[in-house]
This record gives structure tokens, C-alpha cells and sequence, in this order.
């Protein structure tokens, strides 16, 4: 998993620092066996990071963000999920229901589509772990490639 926190604050510039100081603890994992693998290992967020996000309505205070890269989502129940990639599934419950079927309904996503990025809030001192939202980028078409007979200055108005 990559702590984003940590790749911010050493790889960025002054606002990337200052954000990797302030933003909760956030980690990026390409599949769910790896967050399983690693799960702690991850740093929580402290009680003075968490303050500065009381204003979302969510309590980070002792928590991590974790982003699942391109998984496969289906709704349990109304108030369970199911991700899945590869090689593990994971059943998740939904930390406001209401509020991801309205990003479902937003983005149009529909019981077994790929996901690009699924949003769990993991809490490391109970091992608990709930889908807070999820991220479907739609697929655009690729630009249709320039045909060997076209020259750049066809391209090229000329001024």
C-alpha cells in the first residue's frame, strides 16, 4: 500500500507538505489481499488531525482512509456491500447508505460494475472496516487516430 500522507509531505512542494500534514491518514492500494496483508501496519489519524475534519461529519479520529484501485461492486443489502477483485472478495458495511445511493444514482452505477476507486474508513483498534463511497470513471472513446496520408501542415492553419 502507499501511505499518501508520507508521499506527500517527502515528494511535494509546500502546499502537497502542508496537506500531507493535515489530511487524514490515507493509504492507496491497488488490490483488497494487499490492504488485508497490511492492514497493521497503517497509521491512524490523531486526535489534532481529526478536529480539523469534524466539519465533514465524519470522525477520523483513530481511523485511515484507505482507496481500493478497480474493484467490482454489488449491493448485499441496503446496508452491505460486497468488493471484489481477482482473488478476494470482501463484504463491506455502508457508513451512510443514503448518501452512496445517491452517488450511485449520480454516476450510474449498477450492481456488478467495475469501480476505479472504492473509499473505506478502516478502523485499526477494532478491525473494522466500511464503505463510506465509491468512484466510477466512465469510459471515454479514444480520439480517432490521424489517418498516414495527412501532413502537419494540413493540420496546421496557417496564419
Amino acid at each position: 500500500m502507499i501511505h499518501l500522507n508520507k508521499e506527500l509531505i517527502e515528494l511535494g512542494g509546500l502546499s502537497e507538505k502542508v496537506q500531507g500534514m493535515i489530511d487524514p491518514q490515507t493509504y492507496y492500494t491497488h488490490t483488497i489481499s494487499n490492504f488485508l496483508k497490511e492492514k497493521e501496519s497503517v497509521e491512524v489519524t490523531g486526535f489534532l488531525k481529526s478536529i480539523l475534519w469534524l466539519y465533514t461529519g465524519m470522525n477520523f479520529y483513530r481511523k485511515s482512509c484507505i482507496t481500493l484501485n478497480n474493484v467490482r461492486y454489488h449491493r448485499v443489502n441496503p446496508k452491505e456491500a460486497q468488493l471484489e477483485d481477482l482473488t478476494v472478495t470482501l463484504n463491506l458495511p455502508i457508513f451512510n447508505p443514503a448518501s452512496l445511493d445517491a452517488t450511485i444514482q449520480q454516476q450510474g452505477i449498477l450492481d456488478g460494475d467495475r469501480i476505479q476507486e472504492a473509499y473505506v474508513l478502516y478502523t485499526k483498534s477494532n478491525d473494522y472496516v466500511c464503505l463510506v463511497n465509491l468512484k466510477k470513471i466512465r469510459d471515454y472513446s479514444a480520439p480517432e487516430r490521424i489517418k498516414p496520408g495527412i501532413k502537419l501542415q494540413d493540420l496546421v492553419h496557417s496564419v
